[in-house]
């Protein structure tokens, strides 16, 4: 039952429905002892005994810290389901993957991410969970910083007062350690706070916020130290976007000022902030009427222009256009929402083009139920005309399931040419792919016959050169015996002839 695939799939979802059998559980753990760790990594009995739960949590750390974004985003959501089960489980998860940076500094920022991705997780549930990951720190040691940190992060905005404590204690010769700053939740604060209309920041102050959004960029988190000039350049490049973001121009203004925020594009820091500005104005369902004809094409330009600089923030993207795409626009017509959606879906069908396969599938897919069939229809057309064979497993099952959706029983007549071709060529190299996997083990069997047969050939040889030795040793055994034999007859002659 373990080794056979089917079988464990059961046993998996029996496990979940009834969680608290001994006997599933104790297969569970048989199942990990014989390797498929990774298989029930997302199931919530791999928490329940500790020793499945450890093995489990680092091989998941293994894989992850070597995967691609694309591959992490995937096994990041059954990693963190696994971790979160239980209070214990984060606990021991996260002092694990602490001691690993501290012994591992090559794999510090792989782990750290995932670190902290656990934690946004942990979050939704309790907030707890950030005050527990500064107390795994040694963040306590700056008593200022601890304090000003936790306030921010516990309250969710920003003070004056916290800001000029830690810009107090990052002033100083001996500042504290930047990793401090980097924690994501206060970073989207301080983005927010200089990128977002309507944020008031007293100008007196307002140097302040750049130079702690700067410092947490431009420092080397090893040696604290800082190149001056990057310094000097980010913090001018800050400054200009900041004014542009929150005079918040529109219509000619904006197209005046689209080649100055470009020009600081390359710089991650201030993509992310951009991405701040965009998505306030895109989910502001107050002026949603005039943006969508005058400003959100340019929006939308540089979201795709952000997918080609920075390839890590095409999630950050995805969920933008996951935002504007789900908006309640209520003074908009039904026509101009939905020209509005399949305006989205062009810029995500741009994204997929971009390699980001699999995440705007999930979206798509969960999208589909709900909206207009023909939004989902377009999608695929468009995906259709820009894509070839042969296709992943992973793509082919996601897309034929966006298509069940809008095609339930599966009638061909209703399918249109270009997606019952591409039925097609799915069942074509589905078939093509069994045919090879078959061929590969007719040779490995083969080859394993082969193999027997030669070690059964030198057996038999073996055993016949052993034979032919034995028979050799019996006659010159039987050689010795009669020679004996005779000489004792000859004694014995003798014997009889002198007595």
């Amino acid at each position: 039952m373990i080794v056979d695939s089917q079988w464990r799939s059961l046993i998996y979802q029996l496990s979940e429905e009834h969680k608290n059998c001994l006997m599933l559980n104790f297969i569970i753990q048989r199942i990990s002892d014989s390797g498929y760790q990774n298989e029930i990594a997302s199931l919530s009995t791999a928490s329940t005994y500790f020793r499945v739960f450890n093995k489990v949590l680092f091989d998941s750390l293994a894989d992850l810290v070597t995967l691609d974004e694309i591959s992490f985003r995937q096994q990041l959501d059954e990693f963190k389901k696994s971790c979160c089960q239980h209070q214990h489980t984060y606990l021991y998860a996260q002092a694990t993957i602490q001691n690993l940076i501290k012994n591992n500094p090559q794999k510090a920022y792989n782990l750290k991410r995932i670190s902290q991705e656990l934690e946004l997780e942990a979050t939704k549930k309790n907030k707890i969970a950030q005050r527990i990951s500064l107390m795994m720190s040694n963040i306590s040691q700056y008593p200022l910083i601890s304090s000003s940190i936790t306030s921010l992060l516990m309250s969710n905005t920003t003070t004056t007062g916290d800001i000029i404590k830690l810009y107090n204690e990052y002033t100083k010769a001996q500042p504290p350690p930047v990793d401090f700053l980097r924690y994501p939740n206060l970073l989207e604060l301080l983005l927010s706070d200089l990128f977002c209309p309507g944020k008031v920041i007293q100008s007196v102050h307002k140097s302040k916020w750049i130079y702690l959004v700067t410092y947490s960029v431009c420092i080397n988190s090893i040696n604290n130290e800082k190149d001056n000039n990057v310094f000097k350049e980010i913090t001018r490049a800050i400054e200009i976007v900041h004014n542009i973001c929150q005079s918040n121009p529109l219509g000619s203004e904006l197209q005046s000022v689209v080649g100055t925020l470009k020009d600081h594009l390359d710089f991650p820091i201030i993509s992310m902030g951009i991405m701040q500005w965009i998505k306030h104005n895109l989910t502001d369902t107050t002026n949603l009427s005039s943006y969508n004809t005058l400003c959100v094409p340019i929006y939308l330009d540089f979201l795709r222009d952000i997918c080609l600089r920075h390839p890590l923030h095409r999630s950050v993207v995805l969920n933008i256009l996951v935002s504007h795409f789900e908006v309640e626009a209520q003074d908009l017509e039904s026509l101009a929402i939905l020209e509005m959606r399949k305006n989205v879906i062009d810029n995500i069908v741009y994204l997929f083009g971009c390699g980001y396969v699999i995440p705007v599938l999930d979206t798509v897919e969960s999208w589909a139920p709900k909206i207009d069939p023909s939004l989902t229809r377009y999608f695929i057309n468009q995906v259709l005309d820009i894509i070839e064979p042969p296709y992943s497993q992973s793509f082919m099952d996601k897309m034929k399931s966006i298509i069940k959706i809008i095609n339930p029983f599966g009638e061909s007549t209703k399918l249109e040419p270009s997606v019952q071709s591409f039925l097609d060529q799915c069942k074509n190299q589905l078939i093509l792919n069994n045919n090879n996997n078959n061929n590969n083990n007719n040779n490995n069997n083969n080859n394993n016959n082969n193999n027997n047969n030669n070690n059964n050939n030198n057996n038999n040889n073996n055993n016949n050169n052993n034979n032919n030795n034995n028979n050799n040793n019996n006659n010159n055994s039987s050689t010795k015996t009669s020679t004996k034999r005779n000489n004792s007859e000859i004694y014995n002659n003798e014997d009889e002839q002198v007595f």
